[in-house]
């Protein structure tokens, strides 16, 4: 049969596969060495090699070809067995590849024959292939040791000594350079820096205060900056810029004032922040000049604090106007020149001025004069409230009733009967009405009519009560007042035995206004006694 087939006439193909043979009477696969299987289709497996994979091999652990049985070494080793680790330097399958880079600075390391990387780097670097330095803060072997150095500083990765940055010394760098030095090992002498300007340590360059500026700091901020470095704007009136450069603070021109210097100053003050205090004498005189404090009169006065009256003759702003003849009955004022003395504002300069002149004894006189008046006003009241109260108590202790005489009938001694209640007598005037007598008066009374009998004393002027009801003035006023509302009813019972008494009688005739008169100048000597 040809090649690949196989049976009767060669009829049947061959399933034999990786170039294997078959029986041409069967057709049973003749497999090649690394093969196996009915068709030949399969590998050895690892360890296994030759004829149908019946042998095994012998590599130390590692492969073999399936066909010939040759070692294929792993990762690290080499020989024909594998039985050997890859030299030094070698690492990797075959020991093919090379441990370069473990070999720096004339250091040749040796590396994993497996992986290549290097088992020992030199001290102070680290990394599979000993590329790295230490890391900040490590070094030594491997890098394991910690470094004691201040916060911030690096130290040597071999030798683990501190490696100080600019402007620090000491075994740690824990120190700054000493004043006037700065830089690597403080081995630099600092610029002759200004106004209090600290020399940087670690580069050499004046740190400038508040307020200063330039290499030394010896120049001031430029108009309208302040603080550090020059860097803040002047927050004040935008046509007064300047401010402190040290503190910000608006640094007002004469005649202004407040944080922004927008505020002139106030009538009296005058100069920068308006803490100046006029000296001009009084604001009616004159006024200050708020930038120079210049003393600016008003018209009427004159001298450096228009503390005097234009000179006799003249007036006006700066006493520049001549008064002239005024004529008679006019004067010259200082202010507004010739008036007439009664007007109002004639003279008014003169008042001023005197004002002025004794405004300190006037001050001390007026409180005294206040004093007095207020002294006899309460005075006035004191007494007034005393009359008042007397007038009132003497009004209400006895009723206002008038004094009614009874007399029996047919009795020529005239037999008196008097009203305990009613035993003050009072005496009835038209104007006024009912009127009490004081104990004074009514012993006065009772003398003048003790010397009367009693028949005189019955006897009446008057011809009726009509007439005697009628018409009378009063010297207090024109007014007519009736003594009784109805002259029939005040008859009634007049022949009983009641009557008016005598001194009620001609209350308007010449002896009743004798008698009044000498009451009342009795009562004005018992008042002020």
């Amino acid at each position: 049969c040809a090649a690949g087939t196989y049976g009767p006439h060669c009829a049947i193909a061959c399933r034999c596969k990786n170039g294997a043979e078959c029986d041409r009477f069967t057709g049973e696969c003749k497999c090649p060495r690394g093969f196996k299987g009915a068709d030949c289709s399969s590998q050895c497996e690892n360890g296994l090699y030759g004829d149908d994979c019946q042998m095994k091999c012998d590599c130390n652990g590692g492969s073999c070809q399936q066909k010939t049985g040759k070692c294929i070494c792993g990762s690290g080793h080499q020989g024909d067995r594998c039985e050997r680790e890859c030299d030094p330097g070698h690492f990797g399958f075959g020991c093919r590849e090379a441990c370069g880079n473990c070999s720096i600075d004339g250091f040749t390391a040796h590396c994993d024959a497996r992986t290549g990387a290097c088992l020992k780097c030199p001290i102070g670097r680290s990394g599979m292939n000993c590329q790295h330095s230490c890391e900040d803060g490590k070094w030594g072997q491997d890098c394991a040791e910690t470094c004691s150095c201040a916060e911030g500083h690096k130290c040597d990765p071999v030798t683990g000594k501190c490696i100080c940055d600019y402007g620090y010394t000491g075994e740690k760098c824990e120190q700054k350079c000493p004043d006037g030095t700065w830089g690597s090992g403080c081995a630099n002498k600092c610029p002759p820096c200004a106004n209090g300007a600290q020399c940087n340590h670690m580069d050499g360059t004046c740190t400038c205060p508040a307020g200063y500026e330039g290499r030394l700091c010896n120049r001031l901020c430029v108009a309208g900056f302040w603080g550090l470095g020059c860097s803040k704007q002047c927050n004040c009136a935008s046509e007064f810029k300047q401010c402190d450069p040290h503190t910000g603070e608006c640094a007002c021109p004469a005649g202004w004032q407040g944080d922004r210097c927008n505020k002139p100053c106030e009538d009296g003050y005058y100069g920068p922040d308006c803490i100046n205090k006029c000296k001009c004498r009084g604001t009616s005189s004159a006024s200050c000049h708020r930038v120079t404090g210049a003393c600016q009169c008003h018209a009427g006065f004159t001298g450096e604090f228009c503390h005097a009256l234009c000179p006799e003759g003249t007036f006006g702003l700066r006493c520049s106007k001549e008064c002239g003849d005024c004529g008679v009955g006019y004067e010259c004022d200082a202010a507004i020149g010739c008036c007439h003395a009664d007007q109002l504002s004639c003279g008014q300069a003169l008042l001023e001025f005197q004002r002025q002149q004794g405004s300190e004894g006037h001050s001390r006189t007026g409180i005294i004069a206040l004093a007095v008046i207020v002294f006899g006003i309460l005075s006035v009241l004191l007494v007034s409230m005393m009359l008042y109260y007397r007038r009132k108590y003497f009004r209400e202790k006895e009723p206002e009733v008038p004094t009614v005489v009874f007399h029996a009938e047919n009795h020529d001694e005239g037999t008196e009967f008097n009203n305990p209640l009613y035993s003050r007598q009072s005496v009835l005037d038209p104007d006024r009405g009912a009127e009490f007598l004081t104990p004074e008066e009514e012993a006065l009374e009772q003398k003048k009519l003790r010397g009367r009998s009693p028949a005189d004393r019955m006897q009446n002027e008057y011809a009726s009560l009509d007439e005697m009801a009628g018409p009378t003035s009063s010297s207090r006023g024109q007014c007519t007042v009736p003594l009784l509302a109805d002259s029939n009813e005040g008859a009634t019972g007049m022949d009983e035995g009641y009557e008016i008494p005598q001194y009620m009688n001609g209350l308007n005739s010449p002896q009743r206004r004798e008698k009044e008169n000498e009451l009342n100048s009795h009562r004005v000597g018992n008042f002020y006694s």
